[in-house]
């Protein structure tokens, strides 16, 4: 159970949980679940697709409603040769699956365009986009949106890509197909974008945290796939020219994942020596107790709290950035969740862990060294793990 670079089990826990409580976009004037047609498919991938058309949809029905019933018909042949002209315009297949990102990047912004246009002439003008933070017209610009690519690994890395780099992004036609969504600026002076997935909304924030000497990034991305996860990933970042020399492209490699919220996420990350990042991870009791012994923690899943907002504080581990390995710093414990909800609300074996801890603390917030750590892990086996055939601590 103790955490590997990339979070395997833990992280594929918490997107099943997400993945069953999605959060609802702006609605379109149809319904994404059931988009099959380009066009529906591309307005329901895109944020401010998916609210200016949800947006024409209730202007022209109020539209229509106002014209003198004779004129009613003739509204609505207008409006669908409006719709056709969307296709033929912005250059969206009437048929066919999924469009590709050179589709999507020259059609998207032409649409938004559209619909605002169609939206001033039906009455009801949208509010003019934000203007873009003065750092996207300096070069290099990563446009928060265009990191999808790494995170879902979009793309195969060609053959002349380092080993592990994926995900080739021309980062000019990227950031300009993406120009109509929002970036707004972000703590500490990172970026953040909102997304949409089938309808659903997303949202993507990142933050460059250091450069290495070999000219690569250390980049760290916060982001939300549609459902109630939060998620975080390190990726090392590499900007270079296109093999035609026409733009440069984004590839990045991933170096550190995170897992959702308390299950392991990120916290903050620091680069404190050209080889070396130091990362906190948030952490639910049964994540400390596993740092100290996996074994220990493993057994007693059932009786330890593991849940996604339980969080109890931070881990810090150092990474090796060559060979992404980790190593066990320090915690951090801020909250004893027994305490906070009242030890009638709480398993016994999780009282008994917030006693050890609270006791060998003190005042909180308090920092445990690793082997403080192990010691504490040592005394709950003893003392809080029931004996054999009991289901109450020693």
């Amino acid at each position: 159970m103790k955490r590997s670079w990339l979070f395997p089990l833990l992280t594929a826990l918490a997107l099943q949980s997400a993945a069953a409580t999605p959060v609802r976009a702006q609605q379109a004037s149809f319904d994404c679940l059931q988009a099959q047609q380009p066009i529906e498919q591309l307005i329901c991938s895109d944020p401010q697709l998916i609210e200016l058309d949800g947006a024409l949809g209730a202007a022209f029905l109020a539209y229509r409603q106002r014209q003198p019933a004779k004129q009613r018909e003739a509204a609505l042949e207008e409006q669908r040769g409006w719709l056709a002209e969307r296709l033929s315009r912005c250059g969206v297949p009437k048929q066919g699956g999924e469009v590709g990102q050179e589709v999507r990047w020259r059609a998207a912004p032409c649409l938004d365009a559209m619909y605002r246009e169609r939206l001033a002439k039906l009455g009801a003008p949208a509010e003019p986009p934000p203007a873009p933070p003065a750092m996207a017209a300096q070069p290099g610009f990563i446009h928060p949106a265009c990191l999808w690519g790494l995170i879902e690994q979009e793309a195969e890395p060609a053959d002349d890509s380092p080993k592990g780099e994926t995900a080739r992004i021309p980062l000019v036609s990227c950031a300009n197909g993406n120009r109509h969504i929002p970036v707004s600026q972000a703590p500490e002076g990172g970026l953040s974008a909102p997304g949409a997935s089938d309808g659903y909304a997303t949202w993507l924030t990142y933050r460059i945290i250091g450069t290495l000497p070999d000219g690569r990034d250390v980049l760290i991305v916060w982001y939300n796939a549609g459902g109630t996860g939060q998620f975080s990933e390190l990726y090392l970042v590499r900007r270079a020219p296109a093999a035609n020399r026409s733009e440069v492209v984004l590839t990045g490699e991933l170096i550190a994942g995170g897992g959702d919220r308390c299950n392991g996420g990120i916290e903050e990350a620091r680069l404190v020596d050209p080889g070396t990042l130091e990362i906190d991870y948030a952490v639910t009791p049964l994540d400390l107790l596993s740092e100290a012994d996996e074994d220990l923690a493993d057994a007693n899943m059932d009786a330890i709290a593991l849940c996604a907002v339980c969080c109890t504080g931070t881990v810090r581990r150092r990474l090796a950035i060559a060979s992404k390995t980790e190593t066990t710093v320090s915690a951090t414990i801020d909250r004893l969740l027994s305490s906070e909800g009242g030890s009638e609300d709480s398993e016994p074996g999780q009282v008994c862990f917030d006693q050890l801890l609270g006791k060998a603390a003190g005042p909180l917030p308090h920092t445990f060294t690793a082997a403080e750590l192990q010691a504490i892990a040592q005394h709950f086996a003893k003392t809080c793990v029931p004996p054999e055939g009991s289901s109450k601590p020693r």
